[in-house]
């Protein structure tokens, strides 16, 4: 099990590396598939392009956003769009985990 948490929401990996989020939405940080509101339950992320027997061994984030790496070494964000690619210009937000090219970095 792993906890991280910030002022604004909270996730959670189980022993079977199912991640849970819960609190603020507003820039799809939950990872749910919406964007808005509050979740006072912990809410499983909308994870459907992981695939079979893949979990999550690590989570990270902001306020604004969250990243999480999975079992196979693959690095999914979500939330603010300048958060998630590291480009504050990008504005485009993401609700649902996508997958990051982390080829170049250092």
């Amino acid at each position: 099990i792993s906890v991280f948490s910030t002022f604004r929401q909270s996730c959670f990996i189980l022993a079977d590396g199912e991640l849970l989020c819960t609190g603020s939405n507003d820039f799809g940080q939950l990872g749910i598939g919406s964007t808005g509101g509050t979740s006072l339950i912990p809410v499983a992320i909308n994870d459907a392009s992981l695939g079979a027997n893949v979990g999550y061994i690590s989570v990270q984030g902001t306020e604004r956003s969250m990243c999480a790496v999975t079992s196979t070494g693959q690095t999914y964000c979500w939330g603010r769009g300048g958060d998630i690619n590291g480009n504050p210009a990008q504005t485009a937000d993401s609700n649902v985990p996508i997958i990051i090219d982390t080829t170049n970095i250092n």
